[in-house]
């Protein structure tokens, strides 16, 4: 690091008035204040310093000698109303200027400025005894003066002095308590920095406390703009490794920048370089492992001011100690995964029993491989907490998730697979190591985890078989009640059963997800250590076309209900024509001629009327509820022209052509080839489970659906609530306590009031996949990662799930809706779920800002053979709606075209 200009000796010996700095033993923060001690001490210990000299508080002791003794003892203790201290400011600051500089101070001033600083811009900046320290830092509390030359430094000096009187610095101290002696001022007189870009750094979060993050605000000109709050600021946070983990480019508007061959500065309106960052990434870094080096050295966090001087030289103005809460507990969220089946905002009520459903069914998990009794109640937290909501989302809290795994012994070797099928980024702080004696310690309970696997693999089949029929057990037992006569308080028994068989059996859906991860891993890595083509591409290829997947039978009832309309020319006529869904879907029940189709329609809602776009949510209305919703879903299809024939043709050309490839890489390997084919099968089979797990959840979820809404008529029938979908603002608990007389709370209608507006407010927010937290996790500020806007041609990348290429048209999707009309777009989204089936197969491909390659969006595409790829970062702000995009299924690759937009 350059060693600092106001560390070099100078010619000059220290005076009576005036100290020129040589160094750390120079700090003599009596002498020159809290921030002339910090900034001697920063040349000392080697950091590039602006040149600067002191005015010590010796003129602050004769400046105020003169005072009479009552105005000194009234200054001692300004107190706390507003006026009286404005009143007293006034009389001292007159006080002070009457008295002006003493002679000798003034001229030891300008010969302080012609040893260190000739013909230099300077700062004339506030030092007192009190600033900068840890308890109190004076932060703002006194004026500073930029730009100033040779001929009014005495002026502004004398204006600092005063300043210790200002209004704002006298009530402070008030506030806080301290006497006169913590306002004793000394003046820092610097080189100014004419600063390409200047801003803080904070080596811990100063409002969580949270200890492993730099987190630095630029501005482009003088940092006066950032220090003082008037601009907009840039800002990133970096990690202990140098990662910057996130970024907030900020329309800046304005900088701050000296004035011209004058005194002063002045605000000057940016032009194009508003929305460029003020820094580089290499220079965040620099100025984060510049911050964390000064806190190390100095033993506590630090706020330190800093410039980038116009030779790209980082000069540091000012550090000071950071004062913040005690750190906190740090919590991780991410919802990389969990977005599919919970896009957007999710309801108190949806959030409340999905919460008990992941606690249930993950504790059936852990129970499934051993770990159970003590262990597992000693825990408990781990289950209620593992997933939890931000504004309106469900995220998992991957801090639980991690701890729950590691309960099990030997785990640590499934995580990586893991990982990667969520999509989730490693957290070394959330997945700590177990110790070798930890290890040994384990190694019986390992033999049994071991054992306990076989077991599971070869019960994963009754188990998943049970987990459907107990579904259609309940639902069927509930058809024949009739959900119309039970009362409020049968209906919430009905809910405690149910819920308490299947969110245990539920538990069949992690341990297949848990054995396709580990066989999903294995299958991307023997194409890679075997080398028989690139592992991502050739492993979806191989993962097409697999007949009898549950999860696509919905979308090809559908298409078969196209093709049988389209045969039909009055059928064909009719749902071509501008008539609305609901007129038509009258029409069919009424005309006779449309009799055999209107009862296949009934027949698929049957079916599948729970399959729909955000399906896990309680809140959604689904073709069980609403059978209209099919026309639009029907003409889309009709328009695409798609047959199923088509479909299942197009997956296993792809898969035959994936399997010759794997064939001839390993022709002579028969080995290999048994081994390669027993872990695709494997593989296969645990895709189709998967599917066939989440097709029965959805029937799951819209059988809950069913008993809440009548709950829910029932509480509006009796004047507990004003709407029937109302219940959906409240939890389960709460209203199973409203129900059997154990609420602490009647009021339920304002409650529903207090969240529906919260609800309101959280969909104008836009949060991150990942957000981290320490401590009080209500007191945290999720914040947005804010993306620089592509250019024409730019190449987005992502994760290529379904092979093929396509250029089309993009169709940007926030709110998704069976009535979309399509013809062959790119859709391109924030994320999906299964319930986009309906639109992806009138689409020519899927662009997503979320997603993995073993989501059910991707396996799906695949399925349908529509070229996807997801993990596209903010995809929906980087491409234009209408412009011609080229994707690459295969590749991962999205390329937008501006002027192709039609």
């Amino acid at each position: 690091m350059p060693a600092s200009p106001s560390s070099e000796a100078t010619a000059s010996a220290p005076g009576v008035w005036t100290v020129l700095p040589r160094g750390a033993g120079d700090a003599d923060r009596d002498l020159l204040g809290g921030k002339g001690a910090g900034l001697c001490v920063l040349a000392g210990e080697g950091f590039s310093v602006p040149r600067f000299f002191c005015l010590t508080t010796r003129a602050w002791d004769e400046l105020l000698a003169p005072l009479p003794a009552p105005l000194r003892d009234e200054l001692e203790r300004p107190g706390r109303d507003p006026a009286a201290v404005a009143a007293l400011g006034r009389r001292a600051r007159a006080a002070l200027a009457a008295t002006g500089l003493p002679a000798a101070a003034l001229a030891e001033l300008e010969a302080g400025y012609d040893a260190v600083l000739a013909g230099s811009a300077v700062s004339v900046r506030s030092s007192a005894v009190g600033e900068d320290a840890a308890a109190h830092s004076f932060a703002g509390q006194f004026d500073s003066y930029l730009n100033v030359g040779r001929e009014q430094l005495g002026a502004r000096v004398l204006d600092c002095l005063c300043s210790a009187f200002s209004d704002r610095a006298l009530l402070y101290r008030g506030v806080n308590g301290l006497g006169l002696a913590a306002a004793r001022m000394a003046v820092v007189v610097q080189e100014l920095v004419d600063s390409v870009a200047a801003g803080v750094a904070f080596t811990a979060d100063p409002v969580s406390g949270r200890r492993d993050r730099v987190t630095i605000t630029a501005n482009l000109g003088l940092g006066i703009s950032v220090v003082d709050g008037t601009a907009a600021t840039d800002l990133w946070r970096v990690g202990a490794d140098g990662t910057i983990a996130e970024r907030q480019i900020a329309a800046k508007g304005v900088a701050v920048r000296p004035v011209g061959g004058g005194e002063g500065t002045v605000r000057t309106e940016l032009g194009e370089e508003a929305a460029l960052p003020a820094l580089s990434d290499d220079q965040v870094r620099e100025l984060a492992s510049l911050a964390r080096q000064l806190a190390a050295r100095r033993g506590e966090q630090q706020d330190v001011e800093w410039a980038l001087a116009p030779d790209g030289g980082v000069r540091l103005l000012q550090a000071r100690p950071l004062t913040t809460p005690p750190a906190g507990r740090p919590t991780v969220f991410d919802n990389s995964n969990l977005v599919e089946s919970y896009p957007g905002l999710t309801t108190p009520l949806t959030f409340s029993v999905m919460r008990r459903a992941y606690r249930d069914n993950f504790r059936g998990l852990v129970h499934a491989f051993g770990a159970r009794g003590e262990r597992v109640e000693r825990n408990a937290d781990v289950y209620d907490n593992l997933v939890g909501i931000l504004a309106g989302r469900m995220y998992y809290d991957l801090s639980s998730w991690y701890r729950m795994f590691l309960q099990l012994p030997g785990m640590e070797r499934a995580l990586p697979a893991f990982e990667k099928a969520m999509g989730f980024r490693p957290d070394a702080a959330s997945s700590p190591p177990r110790s070798l004696r930890d290890r040994v310690s384990w190694l019986p309970l390992q033999a049994l985890v071991a054992a306990r696997l076989v077991a599971i693999w070869f019960s994963l089949p009754r188990r998943t078989r049970a987990y459907r029929e107990a579904v259609e057990r309940w639902r069927r037992e509930l058809d024949a009640t009739g959900v119309e006569r039970l009362c409020a308080h049968e209906l919430q028994d009905w809910l405690d059963r149910c819920t308490r068989e299947l969110f245990w059996k539920m538990s069949a859906a992690p341990l297949s997800d848990f054995f396709t991860q580990q066989l999903y891993g294995a299958l991307g890595a023997l194409i890679g250590r075997w080398e028989l083509g690139e592992p991502d591409a050739l492993r979806n290829e191989l993962l097409c076309g697999e007949a009898g997947m549950e999860s696509v039978e919905p979308v090809h009832s559908l298409v078969s209900l196209s093709e049988r309309i389209g045969a039909d020319p009055a059928a064909r006529t009719l749902f071509e024509s501008d008539a609305p869904a609901a007129a038509v879907w009258a029409r069919l029940q009424e005309d006779s001629r449309f009799a055999m189709l209107a009862d296949a329609l009934a027949l698929h809602v049957s079916s599948y009327g729970d399959r729909s776009l955000e399906e896990l949510k309680l809140e959604t209305t689904t073709l069980a509820d609403e059978p209209t919703g099919l026309i639009p879903i029907l003409r889309n299809y009709l328009r695409g022209g798609k047959s199923v024939a088509a479909m299942e043709s197009h997956e296993r050309a792809i898969r035959d052509a994936a399997e010759r490839r794997v064939r001839e890489g390993l022709r002579r390997r028969p080995l290999r080839r048994l081994l390669f084919a027993a872990i695709l099968r494997r593989c296969r089979g645990g895709l189709k489970a998967r599917e066939s797990i989440r097709l029965t959840r959805g029937r799951m979820a819209g059988l809950l659906r069913r008993l809440y809404r009548a709950l829910g008529e029932r509480f509006a029938a009796a004047g507990v609530l004003d709407r029937d979908d109302d219940v959906f603002f409240l939890t389960d608990a709460e209203l199973a306590d409203a129900v059997r007389g154990a609420s602490v709370t009647n009021d339920l209608r304002r409650l529903v009031e207090l969240r529906r507006g919260e609800y309101e407010r959280a969909a104008e927010a836009q949060l991150p996949a990942r957000i981290e937290t320490a401590g009080i996790v209500a007191a945290a500020e999720p914040r947005a990662v804010t993306v620089a806007v592509s250019g024409d041609g730019a190449c987005l990348t992502g994760t290529g799930c379904s092979p093929g290429r396509v250029s089309a048209r993009a169709k940007i999707v926030t709110e998704p809706s069976p009535e979309l009309a399509l013809d062959g777009e790119i859709l391109v989204a924030q994320t999906t779920d299964p319930g986009w089936v309906f639109l992806m197969v009138a689409a020519s491909g899927l662009v997503s800002e979320q997603g993995n390659m073993l989501s059910h969006t991707a396996i799906i595409g695949r399925e349908l053979g529509v070229p996807t790829v997801v993990g596209v970062e903010a995809a929906t702000r980087l491409i234009e709606d209408g412009a011609t995009v080229e994707l690459d299924g295969r590749a991962g690759t999205v390329v937008q075209r501006r002027g192709g937009a039609a």
